[in-house]
């Protein structure tokens, strides 16, 4: 299989540090897209996979399947997301000549969780039959937090056609992997700083 290196192309890996033990996992989660492989809006919600689920949910607008799952921890904490999409129609619907995005928005971790998060690196990659592109894509992707949650918007500098390199692609699957950090809120601080100098308290006493 040959590998190129496209900067700025798909399928990225975001990695995100935490600081809270989260999950996004069981959360609902809205998918838009811009030539990826055609323009749609975000419609009907998404639910965040279990990890090992493969499932594939399918995005009928869009002409795409996902799986999503959380595929790993970093060392400082930080979870990575996994979003593979699946196109069902290769090619068709795609503008080559012109750049390519998607949104993944309202991203919660669930009820519990207060404070916000961010997005701190990832990387994309493109699998289309016999060839694979993509790497680094953090300087393409942004993480805003809001009172829905999180969202994470990637958009390519490069066409498809900077992707396939000449290449008749069969099979697309775009894989993104996001890395967030989770940020408590102050008061979060503050109670675990005080439970700290309590405990050392104790021990002096």
């Amino acid at each position: 299989m040959s590998t190129k290196s496209v900067t700025g192309i798909l399928a990225a890996t975001l990695l995100i540090s935490t600081a809270v033990a989260a999950s996004p996992i069981g959360d609902s989660y809205f998918l838009s897209g811009t030539n990826f492989p055609v323009d749609f809006n975000a419609v009907n919600p998404l639910t965040f996979n279990n990890t090992g689920d493969v499932t594939p949910e399918a995005v009928p607008i869009a002409g795409i399947s996902v799986i999503e799952q959380v595929a790993g921890v970093q060392p400082g904490g930080a979870e990575i997301l996994q979003f593979a999409f699946l196109f069902n129609t290769p090619i068709q619907g795609i503008d080559l000549n012109s750049a390519f995005g998607f949104t993944i928005s309202g991203l919660e971790w669930g009820t519990g969780f207060t404070g916000s998060a961010f997005v701190e690196t990832a990387t994309i990659n493109v699998l289309f039959g016999s060839g694979t592109a993509g790497g680094n894509a953090s300087a393409f992707t942004s993480g805003i937090w809001g009172p829905d949650g999180l969202s994470i918007m990637f958009n390519s500098t490069g066409t498809w056609n900077d992707v396939f390199q000449g290449q008749t692609p069969t099979g697309i699957t775009v894989d993104f992997r996001p890395s967030v950090k989770h940020v408590p809120e102050p008061s979060t601080i503050a109670l675990l700083g005080l439970g700290l100098v309590a405990a050392v308290r104790r021990r002096r006493g």
